[in-house]
């Protein structure tokens, strides 16, 4: 599948799968997938797409050799595409649609022996799926690439294993395969879809914004530098990522949301990000009451010790801002977490509503940021018990 162009070879690697899956030959021997995180965001997406692609271009042996191909996964259920308009949009505009793409649950169905597991976006499994008994012991972490707090997980398995500072997971993937980018025959759709998640990430370069994100962009669009508008797709993707017309309160917390369990014995966190503030969630959902239910049903399903709704939007003064809310059936635990991170996140009570939110005044620290705070933090406390 060396030859292809990213789309065909999208299509394709689903095609293969698909034969592996229908074969009915018993247990396939390997799988080596491109698996980002379990929140299933953008940047996890593309970047699982692109690692998949680019190490084709980087290694023609594998075109011969199912076995030897590196799949990309989409790492949510595939019921859950709708969720993610943005996603969804971005693929259909590529011509990528749902049955072209391997999902999570598609793997989940198929029996295999061994899975080398080439981890973007993140560098700690994170997947159900993975980590479930009889799963977690066949799968092999090979590679990571990814920006966020490094876990110091599968150091003597990886290669690469780069985990550094970017707007964009996607960034450091094309910095990885530079030669193979330039190599590429990549057309306009396919280079806005690789830019994607970049645009979102930094605001189009304008936060957050490192020199593999500089140059990632750089390299995408050279020779198409009049042709590529960077502000209008970042202005199209967000619009998109924001659209949550018919979906339920509890749609909202599922779509983009990350679990950890290592914060200590039954101490599983949960964290939903939201683009509307909780005074938009109230007035479109009934009220903190239909908020709260819809919270509670979610931590129930999810089995959850503490959960975190983070907020993030730009004001009516134009100003970005982010809120937060902790909910949990522990007494006094929110308090204590509020006490413990009310420094570092800068938080003030949000007047007006439900004593659960908060204003977070240090806009920077989004939930890559302030998931290993609250992390930490429930570790503390269980220690302390002891």
């Amino acid at each position: 599948m060396s030859g292809l162009g990213l789309v065909e070879f999208v299509k394709a690697a689903r095609a293969q799968f698909g034969e592996l899956a229908g074969a009915g030959n018993g247990n396939v021997k390997l799988l080596r997938l491109a698996l980002g995180n379990s929140s299933g965001d953008m940047d996890s997406v593309v970047s699982s797409i692109g690692f998949s692609y680019f190490s084709s271009l980087a290694n023609a042996e594998a075109e011969a050799d199912v076995h030897k191909q590196i799949l990309p996964v989409i790492s949510f259920h595939r019921d859950d595409l709708k969720l993610r308009k943005d996603i969804e949009y971005t693929l259909h505009k590529v011509g990528l649609f749902e049955d072209d793409l391997i999902f999570i649950n598609d793997v989940a169905k198929l029996k295999c022996d061994r899975y080398e597991l080439n981890l973007v976006d993140h560098n700690e499994i994170d997947s159900e799926f993975f980590k479930s008994e009889g799963i977690r012991e066949k799968a092999t972490v090979v590679s990571i690439i990814d920006h966020h707090v490094d876990g110091g997980l599968y150091g003597d398995t990886t290669n690469p294993r780069v985990i550094e500072t970017c707007g964009s997971c996607s960034s450091l993937v094309y910095r990885y395969f530079a030669k193979e980018i330039v190599d590429a025959t990549l057309n306009e759709p396919e280079r806005e879809l690789l830019l994607t998640p970049i645009l979102i990430d930094t605001s189009c370069l304008t936060q957050r914004t490192e020199n593999a994100d500089k140059e990632a962009v750089a390299a995408l669009t050279k020779g198409h530098e009049t042709t590529v508008n960077l502000e209008a797709l970042t202005d199209k993707a967000k619009a998109e990522k924001h659209n949550t017309a018919g979906l339920t309160m509890y749609d909202l917390l599922r779509k983009d949301y990350k679990e950890y369990d290592d914060c200590g014995t039954d101490l599983k966190l949960g964290i939903s990000s939201v683009g509307e503030s909780i005074s938009q969630l109230r007035e479109r959902y009934g009220g903190d009451t239909a908020v709260a239910a819809a919270v509670a049903e979610w931590m129930q399903q999810r089995h959850l010790y503490v959960f975190a709704l983070m907020t993030s939007y730009v004001d009516d003064g134009d100003a970005f801002t982010r809120e937060i809310a902790l909910f949990t059936s522990v007494p006094g635990l929110k308090e204590a977490l509020v006490a413990q991170l009310t420094g570092s996140l800068r938080l003030e009570p949000a007047a007006g509503v439900d004593s659960v939110w908060y204003f977070q005044r240090d806009v920077q620290k989004s939930r890559k940021a302030v998931a290993p705070l609250l992390r930490a933090a429930l570790r503390g406390m269980k220690a302390s018990q002891h």
